[in-house]
């Protein structure tokens, strides 16, 4: 798998580690391949109806995941990008640590309904972080919406084009 991030085709995804401590809440990093298209022409999927529903929520996860961290690079931010999921398998897609003290804690569901119940993983997540953690849940919606002690949820284009840009 180094070659293939050393080769740019695939892009590395680390599990969130504590700050200060070596312990890992996810025991495997995540491996994504640089172009959706270029993965799905090797499985040999080529046409959607081929995909199941949660194919597709995966593969916009993966979609939304690699445009945050070419955004990183391209315009070299330096934040630490991870993943993050308990032995209990409570999971958040994306944790953002923009290196001021601030973390970006992110859920992402291809559903255009967002509710209370996605934010399990992002509540979860703050409590062992234990310091404030921003809590985002992406999605096809069209409407941001705000979950009073939850977080937001963000249309993913508003979340590209305004939320990201203005971490730090």
């Amino acid at each position: 798998m180094e070659i293939l991030v050393d080769t740019l085709l695939f892009e590395l995804l680390p599990s969130y580690t504590e700050v200060g401590k070596e312990r890992r809440a996810r025991q495997k990093d995540k491996f994504l391949c640089f172009d959706m298209g270029v993965r799905n022409s090797l499985l040999g999927r080529r046409k959607l109806e081929h995909f199941s529903r949660e194919e597709l929520g995966r593969l916009f996860e993966q979609w939304m995941i690699l445009q945050i961290l070419y955004y990183n690079q391209l315009h070299k931010k330096g934040w630490r990008i991870s993943t993050y999921r308990d032995a209990f398998g409570v999971e958040v897609d994306l944790v953002i640590e923009t290196g001021g003290g601030g973390c970006v804690a992110v859920e992402i569901q291809s559903s255009t309904r967002a509710d209370e119940k996605m934010f399990k993983g992002l509540r979860r997540f703050e409590q062992l972080a234990k310091r404030k953690v921003h809590r985002y849940l992406v999605y096809q919606g069209e409407f941001e919406q705000r979950f009073e002690g939850l977080g937001t949820a963000v249309p993913y284009q508003n979340f590209l084009q305004s939320v990201i840009p203005a971490l730090d």
